[in-house]
Protein backbone atom coordinates (compact mmCIF):
# COMPACT_ATOMS: atom_id res chain seq x y z
CA UNK A 1 0.00 0.00 0.00
CA UNK A 2 2.67 2.43 0.93
CA UNK A 3 4.61 1.92 -2.83
CA UNK A 4 0.98 2.37 -4.23
CA UNK A 5 0.50 5.53 -2.02
CA UNK A 6 4.31 6.66 -3.57
CA UNK A 7 3.56 6.09 -7.18
CA UNK A 8 -0.08 7.99 -7.30
CA UNK A 9 1.47 10.99 -5.13
CA UNK A 10 4.85 10.86 -7.57
CA UNK A 11 2.71 10.51 -10.61
CA UNK A 12 0.13 13.13 -9.40
CA UNK A 13 3.75 15.65 -8.45
CA UNK A 14 5.53 15.22 -11.79
CA UNK A 15 2.26 15.87 -13.79
CA UNK A 16 1.22 19.23 -12.10
CA UNK A 17 4.63 20.21 -10.14
CA UNK A 18 5.86 22.59 -13.09
CA UNK A 19 4.44 24.73 -16.28
CA UNK A 20 7.42 25.64 -18.38
CA UNK A 21 4.59 27.44 -20.61
CA UNK A 22 3.80 29.47 -18.10
CA UNK A 23 6.50 32.80 -18.26
CA UNK A 24 5.90 33.99 -15.12
CA UNK A 25 7.37 31.02 -13.55
CA UNK A 26 10.80 31.90 -14.87
CA UNK A 27 13.18 33.62 -13.34
CA UNK A 28 17.14 34.61 -14.57
CA UNK A 29 20.59 33.74 -13.18
CA UNK A 30 23.02 36.19 -14.28
CA UNK A 31 26.99 35.96 -14.00
CA UNK A 32 29.74 37.65 -15.90
CA UNK A 33 29.95 34.88 -18.64
CA UNK A 34 26.28 34.12 -19.56
CA UNK A 35 22.55 34.13 -18.27
CA UNK A 36 19.89 31.48 -18.09
CA UNK A 37 15.91 31.59 -17.39
CA UNK A 38 15.14 28.95 -14.62
CA UNK A 39 11.40 28.15 -12.87
CA UNK A 40 11.13 29.98 -10.16
CA UNK A 41 9.73 26.19 -7.98
CA UNK A 42 13.32 24.80 -8.49
CA UNK A 43 15.60 25.02 -5.42
CA UNK A 44 18.85 27.06 -7.06
CA UNK A 45 22.00 27.28 -5.14
CA UNK A 46 24.44 29.71 -6.82
CA UNK A 47 28.17 30.36 -6.97
CA UNK A 48 28.89 27.04 -4.97
CA UNK A 49 33.03 26.16 -5.66
CA UNK A 50 33.65 24.76 -8.73
CA UNK A 51 29.82 25.15 -9.89
CA UNK A 52 27.95 28.10 -11.07
CA UNK A 53 24.61 27.27 -10.68
CA UNK A 54 22.96 24.38 -9.15
CA UNK A 55 18.63 23.59 -9.37
CA UNK A 56 17.03 20.61 -7.82
CA UNK A 57 13.78 20.10 -10.11
CA UNK A 58 11.50 18.87 -6.99
CA UNK A 59 11.90 19.15 -3.43
CA UNK A 60 13.09 16.64 -0.80
CA UNK A 61 11.54 15.01 1.28
CA UNK A 62 9.19 12.38 -1.16
CA UNK A 63 11.00 9.30 0.00
CA UNK A 64 12.80 8.68 -3.28
CA UNK A 65 16.54 7.80 -3.39
CA UNK A 66 17.80 11.60 -5.61
CA UNK A 67 16.22 14.49 -6.89
CA UNK A 68 16.71 15.15 -10.25
CA UNK A 69 19.25 18.04 -10.66
CA UNK A 70 20.84 20.47 -13.53
CA UNK A 71 24.23 22.01 -12.71
CA UNK A 72 26.07 24.56 -14.79
CA UNK A 73 29.57 25.04 -14.58
CA UNK A 74 32.30 27.15 -16.30
CA UNK A 75 35.91 25.44 -16.37
CA UNK A 76 38.74 27.76 -17.47
CA UNK A 77 40.78 25.06 -19.46
CA UNK A 78 43.78 27.20 -20.93
CA UNK A 79 46.48 24.39 -19.43
CA UNK A 80 44.15 21.16 -20.40
CA UNK A 81 44.01 18.97 -23.01
CA UNK A 82 40.25 20.28 -24.17
CA UNK A 83 41.06 22.74 -27.42
CA UNK A 84 37.86 22.32 -28.98
CA UNK A 85 34.62 20.70 -28.64
CA UNK A 86 35.76 17.43 -30.80
CA UNK A 87 38.35 17.10 -28.44
CA UNK A 88 36.60 17.48 -24.83
CA UNK A 89 33.82 15.36 -27.08
CA UNK A 90 36.44 12.14 -27.07
CA UNK A 91 37.45 13.06 -23.28
CA UNK A 92 33.51 12.47 -21.88
CA UNK A 93 32.77 9.29 -23.90
CA UNK A 94 35.69 7.70 -22.71
CA UNK A 95 35.15 9.00 -19.07
CA UNK A 96 31.50 7.89 -19.67
CA UNK A 97 32.80 4.29 -20.37
CA UNK A 98 35.11 4.12 -17.46
CA UNK A 99 33.74 5.82 -14.65
CA UNK A 100 30.20 4.74 -15.54
CA UNK A 101 28.80 1.09 -14.43
CA UNK A 102 27.04 -0.50 -17.82
CA UNK A 103 27.03 2.69 -19.36
CA UNK A 104 25.34 3.17 -22.99
CA UNK A 105 26.09 6.31 -24.58
CA UNK A 106 22.79 7.35 -26.73
CA UNK A 107 23.65 10.10 -28.70
CA UNK A 108 26.73 12.48 -29.01
CA UNK A 109 27.28 14.95 -31.36
CA UNK A 110 28.29 18.42 -31.91
CA UNK A 111 25.74 20.73 -33.92
CA UNK A 112 25.87 24.61 -35.31
CA UNK A 113 22.64 26.76 -34.54
CA UNK A 114 22.76 30.42 -34.74
CA UNK A 115 26.51 30.62 -35.10
CA UNK A 116 26.52 28.34 -31.76
CA UNK A 117 28.80 25.29 -31.49
CA UNK A 118 27.44 22.62 -28.98
CA UNK A 119 28.00 19.41 -27.63
CA UNK A 120 25.66 16.92 -26.84
CA UNK A 121 25.56 13.91 -24.95
CA UNK A 122 22.93 11.91 -23.83
CA UNK A 123 24.17 8.68 -21.79
CA UNK A 124 23.20 6.02 -19.20
CA UNK A 125 24.21 4.10 -16.59
CA UNK A 126 24.09 2.94 -13.12
CA UNK A 127 25.91 4.68 -10.11
CA UNK A 128 25.18 4.76 -6.33
CA UNK A 129 22.55 1.95 -7.18
CA UNK A 130 20.66 3.48 -9.29
CA UNK A 131 19.65 3.66 -13.07
CA UNK A 132 20.51 6.98 -14.46
CA UNK A 133 20.17 9.28 -17.41
CA UNK A 134 22.58 12.40 -18.21
CA UNK A 135 21.93 14.84 -21.11
CA UNK A 136 24.72 17.42 -21.00
CA UNK A 137 25.50 20.82 -23.17
CA UNK A 138 28.98 22.10 -23.74
CA UNK A 139 30.28 25.07 -25.10
CA UNK A 140 33.94 25.86 -25.48
CA UNK A 141 34.02 30.14 -25.97
CA UNK A 142 37.03 32.28 -24.20
CA UNK A 143 39.30 29.59 -23.32
CA UNK A 144 36.20 28.48 -20.70
CA UNK A 145 34.61 25.28 -21.24
CA UNK A 146 30.78 25.78 -20.49
CA UNK A 147 28.52 22.43 -19.17
CA UNK A 148 25.27 21.94 -18.34
CA UNK A 149 24.35 18.67 -17.13
CA UNK A 150 20.62 17.25 -16.00
CA UNK A 151 21.04 14.10 -14.08
CA UNK A 152 17.83 11.94 -12.97
CA UNK A 153 16.56 8.54 -12.45
CA UNK A 154 16.14 6.88 -16.08
CA UNK A 155 12.49 6.55 -14.89
CA UNK A 156 11.92 10.21 -14.16
CA UNK A 157 14.21 11.64 -16.83
CA UNK A 158 11.42 12.23 -19.32
CA UNK A 159 9.17 14.28 -16.41
CA UNK A 160 11.18 16.84 -16.59
CA UNK A 161 13.13 17.32 -20.07
CA UNK A 162 11.43 19.63 -21.65
CA UNK A 163 11.77 22.30 -18.72
CA UNK A 164 15.37 21.28 -18.59
CA UNK A 165 15.90 22.07 -22.29
CA UNK A 166 13.88 25.01 -22.25
CA UNK A 167 16.55 26.17 -19.71
CA UNK A 168 19.16 25.20 -22.24
CA UNK A 169 17.61 27.33 -24.97
CA UNK A 170 17.41 30.44 -22.59
CA UNK A 171 21.01 30.71 -22.07
CA UNK A 172 22.95 33.52 -23.68
CA UNK A 173 26.84 33.76 -23.44
CA UNK A 174 27.95 37.50 -23.21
Amino acid sequence: MKKYFWFVFFLFYSLNAQNPDNLKEWKIYKNANYELQYLNKWEVQLNKPFVDFIAYLRPDGLGLPMRETIVMTTTPIADQPIYNLESYQRIKEEEIKNQIFKSEILESRIIKKAGITTFIIVYKGEKDGMRLKWKEWAWYKDKNLFQLVYTAQECTYDNFLRSVEILQSSIKFK
